[in-house]
C-alpha cells in the first residue's frame, strides 16, 4: 500500500515532550489519520524468521488468526532466501521488493553468520547504515532519523539491567561494536550508538493484525508521536503497512497520542516503565489523578499484595509446565486473585493467559467461560471503547471458537458435551457477535484491511439470522451466555 500523506496532522512544538502530532482538523472516532506504506525500517524477531515474510510481514499462518490460538499453518508456505537462508518470503514479489530495498546489502553478512543470527535491533540499524552507505536512503529520510531523540545521557546513567544483568548502556555498547564490525561500514562507533539509543527509544512494536508481536519497526512519522495513559490514537500494522488511526474523537489542535505501555496496570507501575524505558515522567490525567482504566488505583493493602504475590508465583511455575498442569496452576492464581475486582491487574492478565492456555489444551467449555467473561466483566472496563483493537481482535478469536463449538456440537464431539445442556442458539449467538465485530473491526483496522476482509468472509459463511434474533445486542448476548457459564463448574 503507498503512503497517504494526511491533512489530519502536523508536528508543533509541545510545553512538555518536545515535538509532537497535532489535528489540523477534527478526526472522528475510528479514522485513518497518517498510513505509511513502509515503515523506514524493520526487523522482524529472531524467532520469527521462519514463519513471517520478511517483506509484508504475513505470516505462514493464517494472517488473521492469532498465533495464540494454535493456528496451523506452516513455514513451507514461505520461501527461504536462496543466498543467506534466513529471511523468508511470501512470494516472488515480496522478495524482489526487500532485494531492491535492502536485503542486497545485508544478504551476504546473514550468509556468513547462519546459522546464527543477530538480535532484531542490531539487523534494524545495520539494515539502515547500509541503505544510507550504499546510497539507498535519501538524504531527508536520514535526516528524520538523526533528528529523533536518542536520550544517550539517560541511557548512560540507567541503572536498569536485563535477564543477563547488563545496563542497557552496556548492551548497547555490545550491539555497537557488531553494528560496527558485520556492516563493514566506516561509521565510528559513537555515531552506532547513538543510531542504537534513538531506535530503543523510536521503534513501535511490530505486530500481526491480531496483534502478535512479531519484530521492531520504526518511521520518524509516527515516532513524533507522544504518550498518554488515555491515549486517543492507535497503531495497525498489516502487509507492511503502518496507519495511525484514532480511538476516539480528536478535535482541532489537539494533541495525538498514543500508549508506550500496558495502561491497565496502576500509576506507579506505569510510571516506573515510563521513567526506566523512555526516561519521562507521565502527566497525563490518568497519571495526575491515580486512575487506572478510569478508577482509583488499587488501595495499599496488604491483603491484596499477599493474593498478588501468590498469583505472580503460580503463574511463574505455570510458564515451565505442560498446557493441563498449567491450567491447573493458573486457575490457582485466579482463585487466589477472586476477592478483589477482576479489572484489576493481574487478574486481568492471568485469565487472558489461562483463556489461551485453555485453547491451546483444547478444553473448549473452559476457554469459552473465560473468554466470555473476559469479554463481559473486564475488557469493557479496560478498555471502554468497543472498537479498540485489542477487544476487536479478542471479539474475533471468541466468535471463531462459538463458532468451532457449534460445529463440535452437531458432531457431538465429547470435547463439548458439558456445553451441549445449555440449550443454546450457537448460531444466533454467533451471528449476533459478528454483527457487531463486522462494525468495529471497521473502525479499528479499517474497512480494507486483511482483517476485515477475514472477518467479512467468516460471517458470510454464517448465513442468516433466525427471525426475531436481530433484536439481541451483541453485549446481551454475551451477559446471557455469561451467566449460564457462570453456573458451570468446569474441571480442569
Amino acid at each position: 500500500m503507498a503512503s497517504t500523506p494526511s491533512s489530519h496532522i502536523e508536528a508543533r512544538q509541545t510545553a512538555y515532550a518536545g515535538n509532537g502530532l497535532f489535528a489540523r482538523t477534527a478526526v472522528p472516532a475510528g479514522e485513518e489519520i497518517l498510513r505509511v506504506g513502509r515503515p523506514l525500517v524493520a526487523a522482524l524477531d529472531s524467532a520469527q524468521l521462519r514463519t513471517t515474510c520478511a517483506n509484508c510481514f504475513v505470516s505462514a499462518y493464517n494472517n488473521s488468526q492469532s498465533q495464540d490460538e494454535g493456528a496451523v499453518g506452516g513455514e513451507g508456505t514461505l520461501k527461504a532466501c536462496l543466498g543467506c537462508q534466513v529471511v523468508r518470503y511470501c512470494s516472488k514479489d515480496c522478495q524482489s521488493v526487500a532485494w531492491k530495498h535492502s536485503h542486497r546489502f545485508e544478504c551476504k553478512i546473514f550468509k556468513a553468520l547462519h546459522p546464527n543470527v543477530l538480535p532484531n535491533t542490531v539487523r534494524l540499524v545495520m539494515q539502515l547504515l547500509l541503505r544510507r552507505h550504499n546510497g539507498a536512503l535519501s538524504d531527508s529520510a536520514w535526516k528524520s532519523f538523526l533528528d529523533l531523540e536518542s536520550h544517550m545521557a539517560d541511557f548512560k546513567k540507567s541503572k536498569v539491567q536485563n535477564e543477563d544483568n547488563l545496563t542497557t548502556w552496556q548492551t548497547i555498547e555490545l550491539m555497537s561494536h557488531a553494528v560496527v564490525k558485520y556492516s563493514g561500514t566506516k561509521e565510528t562507533v559513537d555515531n552506532v550508538q547513538a543510531m542504537l539509543a534513538r531506535a530503543m527509544i523510536n521503534t513501535h512494536t511490530l505486530t500481526t493484525p491480531t496483534l502478535d508481536p512479531i519484530g521492531l519497526c520504526l518511521d520518524p512519522r509516527t515516532a513524533l508521536v507522544n504518550h498518554s495513559c488515555t491515549p486517543n490514537a492507535h497503531v495497525v500494522i498489516d502487509r507492511g503497512c503502518l496507519a495511525l488511526r484514532s480511538l476516539r474523537s480528536i478535535p482541532l489542535d489537539a494533541e495525538i497520542t498514543l500508549s508506550y505501555i500496558d495502561a491497565t496496570t496502576p500509576t506507579a507501575k506505569r510510571s516506573s516503565e515510563l521513567q526506566s524505558r523512555y526516561f519521562f515522567t507521565c502527566k497525563c490525567s490518568s497519571c495526575s489523578h491515580l486512575l487506572t482504566c478510569g478508577k482509583p488505583d488499587p488501595p495499599q493493602d496488604p491483603s491484596f499484595e499477599r493474593a498478588t504475590a501468590a498469583a505472580f508465583g503460580l503463574q511463574s511455575e505455570a510458564v515451565s509446565l505442560q498446557t493441563l498442569e498449567a491450567a491447573r496452576k493458573l486457575e490457582a492464581a485466579l482463585t487466589a486473585l477472586q476477592a478483589f475486582p477482576p479489572y484489576w491487574q493481574p487478574y486481568a492478565s492471568i485469565q487472558h493467559q489461562a483463556f489461551l492456555n485453555a485453547l491451546s489444551c483444547q478444553i473448549w467449555p473452559l476457554a469459552l467461560k473465560y473468554g466470555v467473561a473476559s469479554a463481559v466483566h473486564i475488557e469493557p472496563l479496560q478498555y471502554p471503547l468497543p472498537w479498540h483493537p485489542i477487544r476487536v481482535v479478542r471479539i474475533w478469536i471468541l466468535l471463531r471458537l462459538m463458532v468451532q463449538i457449534l460445529g463440535l456440537l452437531q458432531e457431538k464431539d465429547d470435547a463439548v458435551q458439558a456445553l451441549k445442556h445449555l440449550n443454546l442458539d450457537w448460531r444466533n449467538l454467533s451471528i449476533t457477535l459478528y454483527r457487531q465485530l463486522r462494525d468495529d473491526v471497521a473502525k479499528s483496522h479499517g474497512t480494507d484491511s486483511s482483517l476485515a476482509a477475514e472477518v467479512k468472509a467468516f460471517g458470510d459463511g454464517l448465513g442468516d439470522p433466525s427471525p426475531g434474533s436481530e433484536q439481541m445486542t451483541a453485549e446481551v448476548a454475551l451477559r446471557f451466555l455469561a451467566q449460564q457459564l457462570d453456573r458451570m463448574v468446569i474441571k480442569v
